[in-house]
């Protein structure tokens, strides 16, 4: 036997030859094996981020760390919004960092790191694998606890540049999710209905444990309180070596961290940002709250706050990190919103605030110096009411039901009924000055109540109506009537009495939230041009408009002294009659139906109950502060010799590739919002709607030609590929309706149009090109085909079989067809005979970031490179065609979707960055000649 025999067909193929023989068998696999690994010996030549997933953020002096899922981001918080100076990539998933007097962790997969900072060079000084994906981490004082998903790993920090394992405690579910701290002792929520108590003293043990949600997830400490949460709900424990349950919250917190000695700040899942005071711990109430937009991403939750120095700063996913400037939120706070029901209406006296509960009854509640209310009293129940007016002295109230109307003694014992009439029709609006009402029904007639006695008396003014609602100020009394022909008419009576004769004044525009009135005989509305100022003062009566205040429908109008409240679905607006400006714009959180205002605060009843608004106080809401950050959120990449296509959400970002393989500026083009699939050839990109519309642009993203497929109504568009030249445009029709078909159809681009000139059967899934052959993956039916495509436009089926295994890459090497999907299939090109399968069953990568189809195989000589089945991409080389030996997983800091191979060069598309690796040496820093 040759030595050259030895190494054809390989080495294991003399096993049972002498032992001689064997031995030079083990020689040759050796040597084989070396040639191989130098062969598939790939290094990261470059790491390009295009996505920032914010997992958690941290304050240290001056500095704030973000572990954004790629790796950790340094930043500088003397900016706002803070500005990055350097960021470091971790392999594995950075989710979780601590920092503290120059320490710095982070968690990624199931690996500690170190990292140490020299101005802003960061690198990683330790790195220590706890063997389970990390979950959280909690820093103290001598100790970093971490939790992971198989027990609460203790490191001991004596010399903090060399943690040492100190123990692993084992928690009542096996797991652990989250770690708080509380004095001498931290808490642990493992996911089941308690939460383990662990005593940070000389040694780390489990003490104890107390019972909380039937599934915590989460935990946090802020003052003396701890929040534990199982994504929906969170329940609040009090102080004490035994903490005691003393509120609910009807909200998931992933974070809170305290505000000031009673309220904190909470952020969850459902990307609202918080302040809530807890005063009172049974009825919480909100300070402040913000919804962040969705992304776009697939994080859409805020992960961890921060706050230093009035400054609020939120890890929110693919949003990045957010940045309120909250230095102006201080006591008393502008608003307070209590979840008191809803309510249909509400009218203020004095220190007390009336309200009509949608379920039916009156409520009273008292008014706190800071806007809390407590509730007094509750009467009339079953009655479903509208609370109309109020007049102070003596304390009355006038509420009606359908077309009953009726004043109560709202005096400091419990409300009693004065008075009572009932009417010819629904009364939509009421006024009330002293014992006389005057009311506006749903026909539009108006009525005068006298209310003096036990059974009122109506009596119609007949000379008066229609009118559509009903207002009252100091200074008179304005019946409001919505035109058909879109104006208002206003008439005002000075003296409040509607049968005098009245001024009349008509605007454009309906004033559906009715009318407000000044007692200098200013009157307002708001209709769809902004707000309208009637003068009653002028002779003729005048209307203007205030410049630049159209902003759309509002709820409510309310003037007190020179202010106008303006109650809109996200705000109420205050502006100053005087000078005609907008003073100040209050969001709200939750939206409201009606304003009253009292004692220098404007409550705003809605669905969800009543914000207290300190409408002139000099506290202001924290405000998210715009940032520069960009997140972009690629699905498919395309390589070419000298271009590079990135497909996105409503943008495809082209670079053209440099000398040394790497990608330069980008150029985004715009493409249509359901556009799937994108395919390119030169200069030319083709987008796929999945509409089925084929769009061909040239580089500045100017629309050359396009084709709309019409297969039916009930046709879907599923993938576009260009082979040679042609585009294969696989669609499905029929699948929702039964009879499923699935067929490919072959387009021609002559760079002025494009038109079909074939179609086959099945859907294209992935191609291989050989020459001029192609080997592809169809389903429907789910076969192996090899196409001749001598005439692009015509590819002929020269072999096939079925697929196995529900494949979705395929790939050509060395007269042997790999096909990768539940496994690894291999098959001989001579008639597609099956040669065995490699690698285990397709298991679900355990941290979610892959997806089935996003398996990718590419082969370049002996390696074979396999990504998406794990988070970091798998190298092989290959010993025979069904014999390949896992080499290496070189890390990586997001999960691997794709694998594209050009010459020497790996192109790997993560969930958050382009990976670039070679086998090539190290490139000249200057650029070769030519």
């Amino acid at each position: 036997m040759k030595y050259e025999d030895l190494l054809t067909p390989g080495p294991l193929s003399c096993y049972h030859e002498a032992r001689l023989i064997r031995t030079l068998c083990f020689v040759a696999a050796f040597l084989v094996s070396s040639i191989l690994d130098a062969a598939c010996d790939y290094r990261s030549i470059s790491s390009d981020r295009y996505r920032s997933t914010a997992q958690d953020v941290a304050i240290d002096g001056a500095d704030l760390w973000v572990a954004d899922f790629y790796g950790v981001v340094l930043y500088d918080r003397a900016t706002s919004p803070p500005t990055p100076l350097s960021s470091l990539r971790l392999p594995g998933p950075t989710t979780d960092l601590v920092a503290a007097n120059g320490i710095v962790f982070a968690a990624s997969g199931s690996s500690i790191y170190g990292i140490t900072r020299s101005a802003n060079h960061l690198a990683v000084s330790v790195a220590l694998d706890l063997g389970a994906p990390i979950q959280d981490l909690l820093l103290t004082e001598t100790r970093l606890y971490a939790a992971t998903n198989k027990s609460v790993v203790v490191l001991n920090l004596s010399s903090p540049s060399a943690p040492l394992i100190e123990t692993a405690l084992a928690t009542s579910s096996g797991s652990a999710f989250s770690l708080a701290a509380r004095g001498t002792l931290v808490y642990v929520a493992d996911g089941d209905a308690t939460i383990e108590v662990i005593s940070n003293g000389a040694v780390p043990q489990i003490v104890g444990s107390f019972p909380s949600l039937p599934r915590s997830l989460a935990i946090s400490a802020a003052g003396d309180r701890l929040f534990v949460s199982d994504g929906s709900q969170t329940e609040v424990f009090g102080a004490g070596e035994v903490p005691v349950k003393v509120a609910v919250i009807p909200y998931g917190t992933t974070s809170v961290i305290e505000l000031n000695g009673s309220a904190v700040y909470t952020a969850g899942a459902d990307r609202r940002v918080r302040a809530i005071d807890l005063s009172t711990p049974e009825a919480p109430v909100v300070l402040f709250e913000s919804e962040l937009p969705a992304s776009g991403g697939l994080v859409n939750r805020i992960e961890g706050l921060a706050s230093a120095e009035g400054m609020l700063y939120a890890a929110a996913g693919d949003l990045g990190l957010i940045t309120f400037d909250a230095r102006g939120f201080s006591e008393p706070f502008p608003v307070r919103h209590q979840s008191v029901g809803s309510s249909r209406s509400g009218v203020s006296i004095g220190d007390r605030l009336y309200l009509a509960p949608a379920t039916g009854g009156l409520e009273s509640y008292a008014i706190s110096n800071n806007g809390t209310l407590q509730r007094v009293h509750q009467w009339s129940p079953g009655t479903v009411s509208i609370v109309h007016d109020a007049n102070a002295s003596p304390p009355r109230l006038l509420t009606s039901s359908g077309a009953s109307l009726t004043l109560w003694d709202a005096g400091p014992a419990s409300p009693s009924v004065v008075s009572t009439a009932t009417l010819g029709d629904t009364i939509r609006s009421a006024v009330l000055n002293g014992v006389i009402a005057h009311a506006v029904l749903a026909d539009g007639s108006v009525w005068r109540v006298d209310l003096s006695t036990n059974m009122g008396t109506p009596s119609l003014l007949s000379a008066v109506g229609p009118a559509s609602f009903i207002s009252r100020g100091a200074s008179g009394l304005a019946l409001g009537s919505l035109g058909e022909d879109g104006t208002t008419t206003i008439r005002f009576f000075s003296s409040g009495d509607p049968a005098a004769s009245p001024r009349v004044v008509v605007i454009e525009g309906l004033a559906t939230s009715g009318t407000a009135i000044s007692s200098t005989g200013l009157i307002a509305a708001v209709t769809f041009r902004g707000i309208s100022i009637a003068d009653f003062n002028a002779s003729p009566a005048t209307v203007s408009i205030i410049a630049g205040s159209a902003r759309g429908p509002a709820r409510d109008v309310v003037i007190e002294g020179s202010d106008l409240l303006i109650l809109y679905a996200d705000s109420l607006d205050v502006w100053d009659l005087e000078t005609r400006k907008l003073s100040r714009r209050i969001p709200l959180a939750v939206s409201g139906s009606s304003i009253s205002v009292t004692t220098g605060f404007a409550f705003v009843a809605g669905d969800d109950g009543v914000t207290a608004v300190i409408y002139a106080g000099s506290s202001r809401l924290p405000e998210r502060i715009a940032s520069s950050g960009k997140n972009a959120f690629h699905r498919k990449v395309i390589i070419l010799p000298e271009r590079m296509y990135l497909l996105g959400g409503t943008v495809v970002e082209m670079r053209r590739i440099q000398w040394n393989g790497l990608p330069g500026n980008a150029t985004d083009i715009g493409v249509a919002s359901s556009t799937i699939d994108i395919a390119a050839a030169g200069s030319t990109l083709f987008t796929l709607t999945i509409d089925g519309r084929v769009s061909a642009r040239n580089s500045a993203g100017i629309v050359l030609a396009e084709f709309q497929m019409a297969e039916g109504n009930d046709a879907v568009a599923l993938s576009l590929t260009e082979i040679v030249g042609a585009l294969h445009l696989s669609l499905s029709r029929g699948c929702l309706t039964g009879g499923c078909e699935k067929k490919t159809l072959v387009l021609r681009f002559d760079g002025s149009s494009i038109t079909q000139s074939s179609v086959y059967g099945g859907a294209l899934v992935d191609v291989e090109l050989d020459g001029l052959r192609a080997f592809v993956l169809v389903e429907g039916p789910d076969e192996i085909r090899v196409l001749d495509i001598r005439d692009p436009l015509l590819p002929v089926v020269i072999g096939s079989r079925p697929s196995e295994g529900n494949p979705v890459a395929i790939s050509y090497s060395d007269s042997f067809v790999y096909t990768l999907g539940r496994r690894l299939f291999v098959y001989s090109e001579a008639g597609l005979a099956k040669a065995g399968e490699l690698l285990e069953d397709y298991v679900p990568e355990p941290t979610g970031s892959l997806a089935y189809n996003d398996q990718s195989l590419a082969i370049v000589g002996s390696c074979a490179i396999v990504s998406g089945r794990t988070f970091s991409p798998q190298v092989f080389s290959i010993l025979a065609p069904a014999q390949w030996e896992l080499l290496q997983s070189p890390s990586m800091p997001s999960a691997a979707r794709e694998v594209v191979a050009v010459g020497e060069r790996l192109y790997f598309l993560t969930g958050h960055s382009l990976e670039i690796w070679t086998t090539e040496a190290p490139a000249s820093r200057r650029r070769p000649a030519g």
